[in-house]
């Protein structure tokens, strides 16, 4: 992708290769480190969010048995 990326910006120039690579490691610089800080703190949340939903869902059914 970040190739057709970099020949959508500069066109099919002669040192595309050289122009997508910087891209690419300028990508990669900045979003391995960021996905590995952002990634855990997603999860916990996401975590979160389905367990306290799932308990309320269970609480629901819970007491819907209980009150037949």
């Amino acid at each position: 992708m970040s190739f057709v990326i970099s020949v959508f910006n500069v066109g099919f120039v002669d040192n595309i290769i050289h122009v997508w690579l910087k891209a690419w490691a300028f990508a990669f610089i900045v979003a391995f480190p960021t996905i590995t800080i952002v990634a855990p703190i997603v999860h916990k949340l996401v975590s979160l969010v389905l367990k306290e939903e799932s308990k309320d869902t269970y609480q629901q059914l819970f007491d819907s048995l209980k009150a037949r």
